[in-house]
């Protein structure tokens, strides 16, 4: 996946094709982005975090709000993106302005 993506929000990645939300096997919800349409060597597969996939059903577009986050495992240094709601999601800043 192209790094310059974590931390945009999904209406910031211009000339990228979204898809519906799905779910796999284990109902994990996720999500098809591309920046080729039609090139399946193109197409990443976005999971969404726990507290997205609870406000939306399969078949749904999420809000394009929504911000491509980088998780990283601390034992493996792996990188993969995980799509997350702004509602949930807030700044170091904002934080320690809500403790002051």
């Amino acid at each position: 996946m192209n790094k310059e993506l974590f931390g945009k929000t999904l209406a910031e990645c211009q000339g990228y094709q979204f898809s519906a939300v799905k779910a796999n096997v284990n109902d994990n919800k996720y999500m098809t982005i591309n920046s080729q349409p039609g090139n399946r060597d193109t197409a990443i597969n976005i999971y969404l975090s726990n507290n997205l996939a609870s406000k939306v059903e399969v078949g749904q577009y999420v809000d394009v709000k929504c911000t491509i986050r980088e998780m990283v495992d601390e034992e493996t240094g792996n990188t993969w993106p995980l799509l997350t709601s702004n509602s949930s999601y807030v700044t170091l800043e904002q934080l320690m302005a809500m403790s002051s």
